[in-house]
């Protein structure tokens, strides 16, 4: 597998990168300026560099589109090493240094062009302060749940089993505006964790005026600074007048540009089938760079002012 041999066909292009050829050309541009950047100064280890970089006449990967290819597909698919090593005429023991690598630099890319989502709710109240009172109030906030392989330890097992899912599970919580783009994503937690307690962990901080519309699974959740609308939840033994029933599903249609964007950050099959990776930083970080991705694609789908 290779850039070469595969663009000339926009289908299946597609399905092994997650993008169009428009798209991969738009962000391998920042893409091979970071890595060139990079590797002018680093050593691929991160140490500093003392000869002047070039690719290696045995390298696989030979060119910047190789490597963001090699990065998107992975994402995209999900695939053992073993068998992303045979689809690349690597070794196991070559792709995971190359998978941090190009995950790295991916993110890297992603933070130069501004399109990683805020990660800490001060990060996230500077950016709200930025968008017009409009965009404010179309604020959608949700969570949303990733399978893991079950851990051996059983401390472990108890705190990432997810009695929702019936399933070992890590969350995050995301919050998009009404455009579809996703401007913030909650550090991950355990799968355990209730979506309330991990949005009373985050502590949101909002200008004020904003608006967030969430789900019954948020139910209390206060904003300092914002107001929030909630679907009514049905009383036990009980049921929801006509009126109620008629608002719930206005607020339930204008939420649903939430459910749009998690299943938009979804088609990467890592942050959607269960994620082998057993690191807990990079699990985080794939969901980031993923979500990263999909607003990059969001921001090429608007049209022009």
């Amino acid at each position: 597998m290779n850039y070469q041999s595969l663009h000339k066909n926009p289908k299946q292009f597609r399905s092994i990168s997650g993008m169009s050829h428009l798209d991969f050309t738009a962000l391998h541009r920042d893409f091979a300026t970071t890595w060139h950047q990079e590797m002018s100064s680093y050593t691929a280890d991160g140490k500093p560099r003392r000869r002047l970089y070039g690719i290696r006449s045995d390298s696989v990967l030979k060119t910047t589109e190789d490597m963001l290819l090699f990065i998107l597909s992975y994402l995209k698919n999900n695939p053992t090493q073993e068998y992303h090593a045979s689809q690349w005429g690597m070794t196991q023991s070559q792709v995971h240094p190359w998978l941090r690598r190009c995950l790295r630099l991916l993110q890297a890319t992603l933070v130069t062009s501004d399109m990683l989502p805020a990660r800490t709710n001060l990060d996230l109240l500077e950016r709200l302060e930025s968008m017009s009172p409009t965009e404010r109030k179309g604020l959608r906030l949700d969570g949303t749940e990733r399978p893991i392989e079950r851990p051996s330890d059983t401390k472990k097992q108890r705190e990432q089993y997810s009695g929702k899912k019936k399933k070992h599970t890590v969350k995050n919580l995301v919050l998009n505006t009404a455009d579809k783009a996703v401007c913030f994503l909650s550090k991950t937690f355990a799968g355990s964790v209730h979506d309330k307690r991990c949005a009373d962990e985050v502590d949101f901080i909002m200008p004020e005026g904003s608006e967030v519309l969430q789900d019954t699974g948020l139910q209390g959740l206060v904003i300092p600074g914002a107001t929030t609308k909630q679907p009514t939840k049905k009383p036990r033994g009980k049921e929801l007048t006509a009126e109620q029933k008629h608002e719930n599903r206005v607020i339930s249609q204008e939420r649903i540009t939430i459910e749009h964007s998690i299943g938009g950050v979804k088609i990467f099959r890592i942050v959607k089938d269960c994620i082998r990776l057993r690191s807990e930083y990079l699990r985080d970080c794939v969901m980031e760079v993923c979500v990263g991705i999909y607003n990059f694609k969001n921001f090429r789908r608007k049209p022009p002012c």
